[in-house]
């Protein structure tokens, strides 16, 4: 995603593979030696999902046979979550063999698995961008994509993607905007992530909706406190939730903020009362990893914490509801203790867990238990899908502007600048190391896909190959951004292209809406003397002081 936003700048020219991940790429670096990957074999045929009501019932009697300790396993991550450890992933859950209870092994995210273990680069199909699904206006084409993702989810092995995120973008600077489906229409966002919590789910992966509620903004995100009021609650922020809600999905995921000044993990306004109680939601609430901050956030809505038990640990779980010190007449210490403070939340808690497995049937094609090695190395990219992300790429392009230049054609451009840093730009791969800082074809942090070193198709590269096909000479200068040898580099040429970006990344909010590396002077200086088209990459909205001057 990227590259493909220069698809029909060219009149004529045969479109390039961009997802091709055999052919080197000019100005990147070599892909390192290959690994020995294994052939991904099918999974099972997907099954019908089990009705809510027949799960409940199920899961109720399996509780009734579970122990104390068993129902608190389920109720956080292994201690190998989210380490890296091979075969594991960012989140995993026990199985209870006993009563053939499946791993919840649960991986990033709405856009494809994120890879982050060594091999693994390559093996999975970066898509688009919620954000730029959003862009395609488009039910049945998220729902493609929705279905490609989830299979390559289950032939790595997962059964939980960790998506998709559906906030409404209100903060226009927001970190991850390019995360969520919705843009800034809640009705779009009700519709979309309807087609896409769906067919992710046809295929018995579950999906987790996210992240509830109000997480507008990334700086400070584990401080801040939204504050709401009932009507801008429901007319605005929660609809794509009350849509993913009715559309079955699994699991829902509170976040790192304060809601009206209570960690939204352990709101009882929020879990209690909307999600469970107006929404009827029947699956259950996982945390965001590390957004909880009590026990007691398992008697206010909470079902399970993740990445790992920290508040709920066993101890915790079975802190007594009283505790009683006496002294005998021989001045003996008498400790006596109440019954387990929580045990009720807990077998609720359980019960949801378990119910959502049963509607999802992931009991019935349970897979590997962690650690799944051979599941994680296998190639899960297909010619097929990689064809999808390049139709969804290009559904997903804006076109804001064309006053006759578009498209170029031999007729009238013999030779054609393509200028700005951007152009050039590589993909980021942090494999190992947090923050994972974005780039212009994917955003950073959690739901980072990497295409794979020296693959990615850059616009400079698609463009020229383009122009080549057609007969047409280009001029390049893409080193840096300086508009004195901008102008020189355009002095003979007949219309120029400028590429300019900006990047997100989870974690922090952009620190401004301009585009990156001073482009906006070279856009200036271009288009006052060639005619020129803009290309941007961008994660949300920009500035454009220079809106009206490229054709």
């Amino acid at each position: 995603p990227g590259s493909p936003q220069s698809i029909q700048m060219l009149e004529g020219a045969g479109q390039p593979d961009y997802f091709d991940v055999a052919k080197p790429v000019a100005g990147q670096a070599a892909a390192p030696p290959a690994v020995i990957i294994p052939t991904a074999t099918p999974p099972p045929p997907p099954l019908a999902l089990l009705p809510w009501s027949a799960a409940r019932a199920h899961a109720e009697q399996i509780v009734k046979m579970l122990t104390l300790k068993e129902c608190q396993s389920l109720l956080s991550g292994d201690p190998l979550s989210n380490t890296r450890t091979p075969g594991y992933y960012t989140g995993n859950t026990a199985p209870i063999a006993r009563l053939g209870i499946p791993a919840l092994k649960m991986q990033d995210a709405s856009s494809g698995f994120r890879p982050v273990q060594p091999g693994e680069n390559a093996t999975v199909t970066e898509f688009p961008a919620l954000l730029a699904l959003s862009s395609s206006w488009d039910p049945t084409l998220v729902e493609k994509v929705a279905t490609a993702i989830a299979r390559e989810f289950r032939g790595k092995g997962a059964n939980v993607l960790l998506g998709p995120g559906v906030n409404v973008n209100r903060v226009a600077k927001g970190g991850r905007n390019f995360e969520y489906i919705s843009g800034d229409d809640p009705y779009l966002g009700s519709v979309l992530s309807t087609a896409y919590i769906k067919a992710v789910q046809s295929q018995n992966v579950m999906a987790v909706v996210k992240h509830y509620a109000f997480n507008e903004q990334e700086t400070n995100r584990n401080f801040e406190s939204s504050q709401v009021d009932q009507r801008a609650q429901w007319e605005l922020y929660l609809q794509p939730f009350e849509a993913a809600v009715a559309a079955g999905v699994g699991a829902v995921m509170c976040s790192y903020n304060r809601y009206n000044g209570t960690y939204a993990c352990e709101s009882k306004e929020l879990l209690l009362r909307d999600l469970k109680g107006k929404l009827g939601f029947q699956g259950f609430v996982m945390s965001d990893w590390g957004a909880v901050h009590s026990t007691a956030a398992i008697q206010r809505g909470l079902d399970m914490e993740l990445p790992k038990a920290q508040f709920f640990s066993t101890d915790n779980l079975e802190a007594p509801e009283w505790t009683k010190v006496n002294k005998t007449k021989d001045n003996k210490t008498i400790v006596t203790h109440g019954p387990p403070k929580y045990s009720a939340a807990v077998r609720d808690a359980a019960t949801r867990i378990l119910t959502s497995m049963y509607h999802l049937r992931l009991d019935a094609h349970p897979g590997c238990d962690p650690p799944c090695l051979s599941e994680r190395l296998t190639n899960q990219r297909t010619k097929e899908h990689r064809e999808l992300a390049k139709e969804a790429a290009e559904q997903s392009i804006v076109l804001l502007k064309n006053e006759g230049l578009l498209p170029l054609s031999p007729q009238r451009i013999g030779t054609l600048a393509i200028l700005g840093v951007a152009a050039n730009a590589s993909d980021t791969s942090a494999m190992g190391r947090w923050p994972w800082p974005g780039s212009p074809y994917a955003g950073g942090g959690s739901s980072h896909v990497t295409t794979g070193v020296g693959q990615v198709i850059t616009p400079l590269e698609a463009i020229k190959r383009k122009a080549e096909d057609l007969g047409i000479k280009v001029v390049v200068y893409t080193e840096e951004n300086d508009v004195g040898k901008a102008m020189k580099a355009v002095q003979d040429v007949d219309a120029a292209i400028i590429v300019g970006a900006t990047t997100s990344m989870e974690g922090q909010d952009r620190k401004s809406l301009d585009l990156d590396d001073g482009v906006d002077q070279l856009i200036w200086a271009v288009c006052s003397v060639k005619p020129t088209v803009l290309l941007m990459q961008i994660p949300g909205p920009v500035l454009m002081p220079w809106r009206h001057r490229p054709a």
